[in-house]
């Protein structure tokens, strides 16, 4: 299944769902291992975000530069936020859902 992670910079990565996530709002982290996840601290919902080229264990799969490109934006700023989406809603309702998100910490 074809989905998509949408940053609040507006940035969008199309990705593969590889599991039966659905559609999540979150913070996106890079933990030591170097695995990135997208975690909602309200729900507790995460869904991890692998590289193409990796498909074990993983929730959405994307390609090796977009993965690369958002390492590198997570190394850059330490708090961002993001959505998993998996339904086919406009991505402007995601936006504004991103624009609006107030994480809890």
């Amino acid at each position: 299944m074809i989905g998509y992670l949408l940053l609040e910079d507006g940035s969008l990565y199309e990705s593969k769902i590889l599991s039966d996530t659905k559609n999540i709002l979150g913070n996106i982290v890079l933990n030591k291992e170097g695995t990135i996840i997208l975690k909602c601290n309200i729900t507790g919902n995460s869904g991890l975000i692998v590289n193409g080229s990796n498909h074990n264990n993983g929730d959405i799969s994307l390609g090796s530069i977009d993965f690369q490109n958002l390492k590198s934006k997570i190394e850059k700023n330490n708090m961002l936020n993001g959505k998993i989406v998996t339904d086919s809603l406009p991505i402007e309702y995601h936006m504004y859902d991103l624009k609006t998100f107030i994480p809890a910490h």
